[in-house]
């Protein structure tokens, strides 16, 4: 496969295209998900699959790939370190727990459609999810019906064991949309200067023409 050296023109072509695409797939989602009460979680998690994707996605240009494993191309762990580095930089909360926020929000979301509760081995806490519509900082109610104050994707100790990890849905999609700004414009830069590493090449181009290979299909 012959590596594609994109210019910056293409760069920011693929940026707006990127910003047209998240508001058609998870931005139709999010204006849905405010017709229907947060009990019933029609739509809801529909964003958080949606945004995760995206997440993936830069993620995956963000770290680079080596060639030699398309199944490495995306990573649980590069969309971990995508959350915490980069939009890291947008809400410190990312980096302090983005693990546990794709732990929970996305393999839960993806495979079983709402959010995993999730307890750790060799500890009694257990953490729990909280989705709500609201700003960075908000009244909430707790899974106990009581009102209180939370902070996007900052744990909030309920009792003695159980933690909830509040994620609210316009933080989410507004720090995605940044974080592929962020992205996109720190690959222009270096364009500007000279070529792209290879190993963002390499998923770029894989992007556009590459072929999954598959012996089990």
């Amino acid at each position: 496969m012959t590596l594609l050296n994109h210019t910056v023109d293409e760069l920011k072509r693929i940026k707006k295209h990127l910003f047209k695409s998240f508001d058609n797939d998870a931005g139709t989602l999010f204006d849905k998900s405010q017709e229907v009460h947060p009990n019933e979680g029609i739509f809801h998690f529909g964003v958080v699959r949606e945004v995760m994707a995206y997440i993936e996605l830069c993620s995956s240009i963000y770290c680079g790939w080596n060639g030699k494993d398309d199944g490495k191309i995306a990573t649980s762990e590069k969309a971990i370190t995508f959350i915490k580095e980069i939009m890291g930089k947008i809400d410190p909360n990312y980096k302090k727990n983005g693990r546990l926020f794709y732990c929970m929000y996305r393999h839960g979301s993806t495979h079983l459609l709402r959010p995993h509760r999730i307890k750790r081995k060799r500890s009694k806490f257990l953490f729990t999810w909280k989705w709500y519509s609201g700003g960075r900082e908000s009244e909430v109610k707790t899974d106990a019906g009581i009102l209180v104050q939370m902070r996007h994707l900052e744990l909030y100790k309920t009792t003695s064991s159980k933690y909830e990890l509040p994620v609210s849905s316009e933080c989410l999609i507004n720090d995605t949309l940044d974080a592929i700004n962020e992205l996109f414009n720190a690959l222009i830069k270096v364009r500007n200067k000279r070529r792209l590493p290879i190993k963002q090449k390499r998923v770029l181009t894989f992007i556009a023409e590459g072929i999954v290979k598959r012996g089990d299909i």
